[in-house]
């Protein structure tokens, strides 16, 4: 069964209290962006369109955008058309593989708590980049799940959800998991790029994220990061950066 993130940002319990504080942040982020009056839009990793909803809603107000989202899945895609945003359209997309259909097509590119979910980000990355039009905008958010925030994160988890990973420790041990967490230590070597794609957070490293947009989009100037923050608990971290040259 998809999951459908809308319902994460519904309800009073304290994960969702996080998620609609992290959505306050990230309409936040793209207003700050001081956009043109016209333009395009693409919302990667677009689920069920809610997230281009409130964008719509809160920011592109009274401006002309062409909003497009993308995601992998047929059924999250009905459902983001069901909502009937005006202007949008919605395509699938495998951001696993390196797809050329849509380059140097978006003015803005936003891509929140998706990249975590892909089997390769660093094709996902390199997809991101290639849509986006040379001098366009980057907003990105991902999930820190390592040391004490991706400790707490995974207790939390394990309280409130029934076999909230799934087969995730199958083959690989769990104990080592939570060891690393303590101390801090990377926790890449959990996932393998090999996967189409990964249910929960579990090994999505920051830091090994981090390093790959310094080495391979910062370094050789084909990003400029502008902002780099950090929400509360520093649970998730938000990347805005612009495209400097075309590829």
């Amino acid at each position: 069964m998809t999951v459908i993130h809308e319902k994460s940002y519904r309800g009073l319990g304290l994960a969702q209290l996080v998620h609609r504080s992290r959505l306050r942040r990230i309409l936040r982020l793209v207003d700050d962006l001081d956009l043109s009056a016209r333009g395009s839009l693409a919302d990667v990793g677009c689920s069920n369109g809610f997230v281009l909803s409130q964008l719509k809603e809160h920011v592109l107000s009274g401006k002309d955008y062409a909003l497009f989202g993308f995601d992998h899945s047929d059924e999250l895609l009905r459902g983001a058309r069901n909502k009937n945003i005006d202007g949008a359209s919605f395509h699938r997309l495998d951001l696993n593989e390196i797809n050329t259909s849509w380059r140097s097509r978006f003015d803005v590119i936003t891509c929140f708590e998706t990249l975590e979910h892909v089997g390769n980000y660093r094709h996902a990355m390199q997809n991101i980049v290639a849509m986006c039009r040379p001098h366009g905008m980057i907003v990105l958010s991902i999930p820190n799940e390592r040391g004490v925030p991706g400790l707490l994160k995974y207790v939390a988890r394990k309280l409130l959800r029934k076999e909230a990973y799934g087969e995730f420790f199958a083959r690989q041990s769990e104990w080592d998991y939570v060891r690393r967490l303590l101390f801090n230590l990377p926790i890449d070597s959990f996932r393998s790029e090999d996967a189409s794609g990964w249910g929960p957070h579990l090994g999505f490293d920051w830091t090994v994220f981090r390093e790959h947009l310094e080495r391979d989009y910062f370094q050789p100037q084909k990003l400029r990061l502008i902002s780099e923050q950090s929400s509360f608990m520093n649970f998730n971290l938000f990347y805005v950066m612009t495209k400097l040259d075309a590829d």
